[in-house]
């Protein structure tokens, strides 16, 4: 029987590791352990979860190979390079995704090419209750809060931003209330 639990341990323990490492949809296993009787306990969560469950930089590289050719590349809690410019007028819109449980999530880019106006499409698709926070910054020796919208899980939201200086270097931030996912029909563009 001891052979029997060991060899499931072995077998849940490779089922927790391809999902997080394939990027398999929907589903991953997590094993709460062997009970006296031998029976084995599982949880089945969202990869979402999963994923947020890793150390940073795993998560990070699990993040990257599920999306290819663009959104945020989390960065867990600290602002974009100044370096990083994203050019709003010559690159034009720019359209990410965000999929997070726990932590702030900045955008990987500050933009430029504003002219002093963004418009900001939020799509966030998760049916949980509560509210997600949307913070637009100007990047500096000490960063200054624009703007901060609080908005309800699952909404679509469209928000004009004006009123700073036409050549400031601005990011966002995204402040998740449980699990929040903005889909890649989420952008920031010229208004």
């Amino acid at each position: 029987m001891r052979s029997k639990s060991k060899l499931l341990r072995v077998f849940l323990s490779i089922v927790l590791i391809i999902p997080l490492t394939m990027g398999l949809p929907n589903i991953a296993l997590a094993s709460n352990g062997v009970h006296d009787d031998g029976l084995v306990s599982v949880e089945v969560i969202s990869n979402a979860v999963a994923d947020s469950m890793l150390p940073e930089n795993l998560y990070q590289a699990v993040v990257a190979e599920n999306n290819p050719g663009g959104g945020i590349s989390p960065k867990g809690l600290s602002e974009p390079d100044s370096n990083s410019v994203w050019n709003l007028n010559s690159n034009g819109q720019y359209n990410f995704h965000v999929n997070v449980t726990v932590g702030t999530i900045y955008s990987n880019y500050v933009f430029t090419g504003h002219g002093g106006q963004v418009e900001v499409h939020l799509v966030e698709n998760t049916a949980t209750s509560g509210k997600y926070k949307f913070r637009l910054y100007k990047r500096g020796i000490f960063n200054t809060v624009l703007y901060t919208y609080q908005f309800d899980h699952g909404s679509v939201q469209t928000i004009s931003m004006s009123s700073f200086a036409s050549d400031a270097k601005i990011f966002f931030e995204i402040e998740p209330n449980g699990y929040t996912n903005l889909t890649n029909s989420s952008y920031i563009k010229k208004n």
